[in-house]
This record gives C-alpha cells, structure tokens and sequence, in this order.
C-alpha cells in the first residue's frame, strides 16, 4: 500500500506540471493587459511599459513560464499583481475557509444523501421513494446561487435565525455550506439509491437473510457496506467540485475563502493569483483522488494493489 501511494504521488508530480502549462498558456493568451487594467484608462504608455518589465511581463513566455516553475520549485507562487503580497500567504489565508465550507457541506451531504437512498433503495416505489425523486430532481436542476438566496430569504430574512453573510460564528457557516451541499446531497442520494438496488438483488444479501440476520444488519453490513465503493468514487469528485466550484457561495453569502480570492483575481487579470489557485485545487483534487484508491482497498478486501 505504501509503495503504491508513493507511486501515485510521483505520477501527480507531471501532472501537474501538464496544468500548470495549460493555465500559464490560457493565462497568457487571455485579452487584455494586466498592466494597463491596474494603471487605468488614463495612464500613458510609457507607464504601462514600466510596470510591465517590473512585473516581467515583457519577457518571452517560454522565459516567464521557466521562471515560474523555477519559483514553484521553491515554494513561490509570485506576488499578486494588484496586493503585491506573496500569493502562496495569500491562498494559506483564504483556503482555511473554502476547505471549511466543503468539509461541512460533504458532511451534510453525506448524512442525508446515505440513509435516504439506502431507504428509497429499500422501499421501492413507495410514496417515499417518489417524493425523494422529485426532490432529488429539484436538488440537481437548482443553481446555487438561487438556492442560496432562497436560504438567506427564508431563514434570514423572513425568520430571523440565521446571518445572512460574514464569518465569525458557527451560524454564519450552515447557511452558505447548506446552499453548497444541495447539489451533492442529490447526487449522493441517486447514486446510493441505484446501487444499494442492485446490491439488494446479489445472491450473498439473500443468503445472509435466509441465515435469519435481522434486517438493518443485512442491509446496513452486507447491502450497505458493498454499495459504497462508487459512492466513495462520486465523494471524491464532489469534494473535489465543492472546492473549486464554492465561488458563487462565497460571493453569495459574503465567505472570505479561496473563490472569492480567485473571482477577483480573474476580473483584475491578477495572473500569478489565479495561476496558484488553479494549481491549489489541481493538487487537491489528486489528494483527493488517491484517499478515494486507499478507501477502496479498505471497503473491498479483493482489492489488491502491487
């Protein structure tokens, strides 16, 4: 197992050297001079050539792209163009809170989208089932944006509970991690209700019923436990999706994290921000991906890596 996590690691390391070419690249092609948007309209020439060499980017692309990996090697991301900071401070300071927001929705996703498609799975067609579909339906076709402003409307607004925006307290965090689970939450219960359905229909579930085991071992130990290796799949996706995608919850609800950073970052062409960002979350979602490999091992003993 520890020979295969180091060899998954090592493939990670040209990965993300492929990404970093392909934002670098996009980066550089993308419209508009960085220089001339943080001078404004009325700079002169002469000013916009200047901050351009300060900043290097007057140098060839081959030449900046080698001086970034250069700088990556060693632990720089640059310094932002618009605050002049170290963009690696600047992520370490907003990625506590992004990472705290996806931690929480994935739990709440997680404690509902399980048991209610183990009970859809389970009762079949009833009225449960049915309603849970339609819900589900909605979870999915719902932006998140919209379902945040629902959550801020009804339980803000109209009744009071709960902040509307800011950080500060555990209240401030349900409302902006609730609006970013409803996605997860219906992707989670769909995938758990179709494969606890086929799991349920295996011949070892029937035979660990004619055994006489009462009904929530048979489906908790044996239905439950074997229909969680795609599950676990899909978690890590979506884990992966509520990092990068908690931009418009973020913006939303106020939350200073690492989507609020990068929306910025994008409108005022702050490359070396956007390019760390991009690389943050590349690198997480590898992380991600390589605990998903190891729960597989531990939730299928057949599974065996060299």
């Amino acid at each position: 197992m520890i020979a295969f996590v180091v060899r998954r690691l090592l493939i990670s390391i040209p990965l993300l050297v492929v990404v970093s070419v392909v934002v670098f690249l996009l980066m550089s092609l993308t419209p508009g001079d960085p220089a001339a948007l943080m001078l404004g309209p009325d700079a002169t020439q002469e000013s916009i050539a200047a901050l351009r060499t300060q900043m290097g980017l007057d140098r060839p692309l081959a030449e900046q792209y080698v001086l970034f990996l250069v700088n990556l090697a060693q632990g720089d991301l640059g310094r932002s163009f618009v605050t002049h900071l170290p963009v690696g401070g600047e992520l370490l300071r907003a990625w506590p809170a992004t990472f705290q927001i996806a931690v929480v929705a994935m739990i709440i996703a997680l404690a509902i989208g399980l048991p209610l498609g183990a009970i859809t799975a389970i009762r079949r067609g009833s009225w449960v089932d049915q309603v849970t579909r339609i819900a589900v339906l909605v979870g999915i076709s719902m932006p998140i944006f919209w379902s945040g402003l629902l959550l801020i409307y009804f339980f803000a607004v109209q009744l009071g509970w709960l902040p509307t925006s800011g950080t500060g307290t555990p209240a401030h965090l349900i409302l902006p991690a609730v609006s970013l689970s409803t996605f997860s939450i219906a992707v989670v219960l769909r995938l758990t209700r179709s494969s606890m359905i086929e799991v349920l229909q295996e011949d070892y579930v029937r035979t660990a019923r004619s055994k006489g085991l009462r009904e929530w071992v048979v489906v908790v130990r044996h239905a439950l436990m074997n229909a969680l290796i795609p599950v676990v799949t899909i978690v890590g996706l979506q884990f992966g999706q509520l990092l990068s995608g908690a931009a418009i919850t973020e913006t939303v609800f106020n939350w200073p994290g690492m989507g609020r950073l990068v929306v910025t970052a994008v409108f005022a062409r702050d490359y070396p921000m956007i390019r760390g960002a991009i690389l943050l979350i590349a690198a997480t979602f590898i992380i991600v991906n390589l605990i998903v490999d190891v729960l597989y091992a531990v939730l299928d003993p057949r599974i065996r890596y060299a």
